[in-house]
């Protein structure tokens, strides 16, 4: 329970600033287990399966806790969740001039 306590705390604190992989102001709501997750990368770190970002509907605001659809800026209070975003890849970030490749299909 106390170790369970601990992990959700480290979440919770990550996801006002992101992980160590990615600047965000939100949780990704995982499609397949339900659970959020700063990113898909830590999510498959502490989970026995993986989230496929492609599935990403719903995310989670940092700051006022709404769940609400997958988009750049939170509908209850205006922050931005990430300074770039892909609405195919369900990606949220600091601006490093990325882009999504469509021949590839995913962001670079």
């Amino acid at each position: 329970m106390f170790a369970d306590r601990q992990k959700y705390h480290r979440r919770r604190m990550a996801s006002l600033v992101g992980c160590e992989h990615y600047v965000r102001r939100c949780l990704l709501k995982a499609p397949c287990c339900g659970k959020a997750y700063v990113c898909r990368l830590c999510h498959d770190a502490e989970e026995d399966h993986q989230m496929d970002r492609f599935l990403v509907k719903e995310v989670q605001c940092s700051v006022c806790t709404t769940v609400q659809q997958a988009q750049q800026t939170c509908v209850e209070c205006n922050v931005t969740f990430g300074e770039y975003y892909c609405d195919i890849c369900h990606l949220f970030d600091k601006d490093k001039k990325q882009y999504h490749c469509q021949p590839c299909g995913i962001c670079r």
